[in-house]
């Protein structure tokens, strides 16, 4: 379980998420790891492919990984998501 805290006027927030970013690279990359967690995990492991659509819903969920994407070649990214 992942927690991300945020600064409001009322005081900090706890915000509780059940995603997190697991790994993120090329696609040829991205598909070797896939290929390895896929079915050892009890989460749901997705293979996301970035674009201008689902790239804030990334970021709000990691607010760092807006850096990350400047400084290195992201082109896929492996999500976890625990139901």
């Amino acid at each position: 379980m992942w927690f991300a805290y945020r600064k409001s006027p009322l005081g900090t927030v706890l915000k509780e998420t059940l995603r997190a970013i697991l790994f993120f690279g090329t696609r040829s990359e991205c598909r070797e790891v896939f290929q390895d967690l896929h079915g050892k995990t009890s989460c749901r492991i997705q293979m996301v492919e970035l674009n201008d659509s689902n790239l804030i819903d990334l970021v709000v969920l990691d607010p760092d990984f807006a850096d990350v994407l400047k400084m290195r070649q992201v082109e896929c990214i492996i999500l976890a998501e625990w139901i």
